[in-house]
């Protein structure tokens, strides 16, 4: 089902994976997606599949990740970013669309493919789904006693997590058993993080409006 798809894309650490790394399991009970979810949304669990998808996304993701991430990255390097599909008629229009016309033959996106069908490449129109990610796993390969430097020095993360297992996860990766990346970028970004803003000068910290 799409929804077991869509949730397994988005984890990084399984529920299982989250109890073996911290130190006291049970403050993995402490937030549930799904009471958030219940909160901000009444009636969340009545709606269609695709439209509790979509919700996720547009109020989640894009809002508080990608765009923010694009939209300061791009003006750090003075580029204007233009995303056309947010227009809020274009976006109302879509939220419209019958699901049936947004997947179909195994394709995602169908109706906006057929609706440019003749008017750009064929390869264009069938061409997966491109993202922008960072380099992260090569930074990782090449030097990686430099990208786990802070993982390993950060006192706060060896207070909350069973640092063996992170430990483990770096070897596994190492060697090339399992692509372990991806969970060691999220605890490298927690620990500058919590690096940043809770462990330096107070007059070098960066500030909460900035941040």
């Amino acid at each position: 089902p799409f929804a077991d798809r869509y949730i397994g894309n988005a984890y990084v650490f399984r529920p299982g994976e989250v109890r073996d790394l911290l130190k006291d399991p049970s403050h993995a009970a402490h937030v549930r997606p799904a009471d958030v979810l219940a909160q901000e949304f009444p009636g969340f669990d009545s709606l269609p599949e695709s439209r509790r998808m979509q919700l996720v996304d547009m109020n989640f993701w894009l809002r508080g990740d990608i765009l923010a991430k694009a939209d300061r990255m791009t003006m750090a390097h003075s580029l204007e970013l233009r995303v056309p599909y947010l227009d809020p008629e274009v976006a109302a229009v879509s939220a419209r669309i019958p699901d049936d016309l947004k997947y179909r033959e195994g394709t995602t996106k169908w109706l906006l493919r057929r609706a440019f069908r003749g008017r750009i490449p064929e390869s264009t129109e069938r061409r997966a789904k491109l993202g922008f990610p960072t380099p992260f796993r090569h930074w990782l390969a090449q030097d990686p006693d430099a990208v786990l430097a802070p993982i390993r020095r950060s006192a706060f993360l060896a207070s909350i997590m069973n640092t063996e297992v992170i430990e483990q996860l770096a070897r596994d990766h190492s060697s090339g058993t399992v692509d372990a990346s991806r969970k060691i970028f999220v605890l490298l970004m927690l620990a500058l993080w919590h690096e940043a803003f809770f462990e330096g000068p107070a007059g070098v910290r960066p500030s909460a409006r900035g941040a």
